[in-house]
């Protein structure tokens, strides 16, 4: 291994690589081997393993079940309450509820179980929901 410079002083580490100890190689040594020194090889491997397909596979499935979630708008629409009265009705704020609507949050698993029991009797849930909170 070419030993090239501790990473506080590395002038080719990108920004990327802060989260990593060491020139984005990991490890906690003083003088770890830079993998953006020239001609390194030795901690590009383990960059490349860092930002393998299988994860960024996993955050395309991640994006899918995001997309596959449940439709909140035609479940507010069962409703008939405005984005203002349906957030204040779940306890949830505004802006969560036009995120979950414009798909750019998904809900998490507590409020996929709440929105698919307003989707089924959406009297009933919004009357326990009310009876709930006091």
């Amino acid at each position: 291994m070419d030993r090239h410079h501790p990473q506080a002083v590395c002038p080719k580490r990108p920004a990327f690589a802060k989260r990593f100890d060491r020139c984005g190689m990991g490890g906690s040594g003083a003088a770890a081997s830079c993998a953006f020194a020239p001609g390194a090889t030795a901690g590009m491997e383990l960059s490349a393993d860092r930002r393998s397909p299988a994860l960024s596979a996993t955050r395309r499935v991640a994006v899918a079940d995001a997309a596959a979630g449940p439709d909140v708008k035609a479940i507010r629409a069962k409703t008939r309450l405005s984005q203002a009265k349906f957030a204040d009705k779940l306890r949830v704020p505004v802006a969560t509820v036009r995120d979950w609507e414009q798909h750019r949050r998904s809900p998490d698993a507590p409020a996929r179980t709440l929105l698919g029991m307003v989707d089924a009797d959406p009297k009933a849930a919004l009357a326990l929901i009310a009876r709930m909170g006091g």
